[in-house]
């Protein structure tokens, strides 16, 4: 009875001693998932809005240079391409080049001649499409160019007459092979193996990336990974989840 009696009391010990282990581990687990997704979190919003001013800076420089484009600059061609050779500050902006558009989405000049872009028509891009149909500005997802083979995607703004008519569109191209605003994703990685992503979500496609190892890549379908689901739905959440090449990892949008 009293061998029975000291098992007893040392199984109940090691048993409140291992679940109080199990339940500090797990509370340990919870609260590094939550300090370190709280910093991770910070970062990515930091990221993301330097990335957001970069854009907004180069939409409202196409606005700007746009809105002095007139009809009559617009019918003559030798003058459109003038205007655009005069404002050398687009290269800066645009490591892709500078497009102008008629209205049936056929190129009339263009900043970095050499890529031969004039004549080709891009009505079937449908970020073109849009911008010439509705006149509001737009950024288009990755696509491989035409022209330049590359992966790149465009920010597009419309060029209207005095009565608000679009007349063409003005697009800056940003060339995601080469050196870029985006570098400060690319070239930089988040702590020892961490890494950034910049993603599209409708077409579910990775712009670029750390090390520029997956631009274009696509996401995983809908239903797979529920947390890169929620974030294509504009959910700004951090959870556990494993990625594409199979790691767990700690992801934040």
């Amino acid at each position: 009875m009293k061998t029975r009696l000291t098992f007893f009391t040392l199984a109940i010990f090691l048993t409140s001693i291992w679940s109080l282990s199990f339940y500090a581990s797990y509370m340990l687990r919870v609260d590094m998932q939550r300090l370190l997704g709280d910093q991770q979190s910070s970062t990515v919003s930091f990221v993301a809005a330097e990335i957001n001013r970069e854009l907004s800076d180069r939409l409202s420089a196409l606005k700007t240079v746009a809105d002095r484009i007139t009809p009559a600059i617009m019918h003559n061609q030798q003058a459109l391409q003038n205007f655009l050779n005069e404002r050398p500050i687009l290269n800066n902006l645009f490591n892709g080049g500078v497009l102008i558009f008629d209205k049936d989405g056929t190129t009339q000049a263009e900043m970095m001649v050499m890529a031969g872009r004039i004549g080709t028509n891009y009505k079937d891009d449908k970020t073109v499409a849009k911008v010439l149909m509705d006149g509001s500005p737009s950024i288009g997802a990755p696509i491989i160019g035409k022209k330049l083979q590359a992966p790149m995607f465009p920010i597009i703004v419309a060029i209207k007459d005095a009565q608000g008519a679009v007349i063409g569109a003005l697009a800056g191209v940003i060339n995601l092979s080469k050196s870029s605003f985006l570098d400060q994703l690319t070239n930089n990685a988040y702590g020892k193996d961490g890494y950034f992503l910049l993603e599209e979500p409708d077409s579910r496609l990775i712009i670029t990336g750390t090390g520029k190892s997956r631009i274009m890549q696509p996401l995983p379908a809908a239903g797979i990974n529920w947390l890169i689901d929620r974030h294509i739905e504009g959910y700004d959440e951090t959870g556990i989840t494993t990625n594409p090449l199979g790691v767990e990892v700690l992801a934040s949008a």
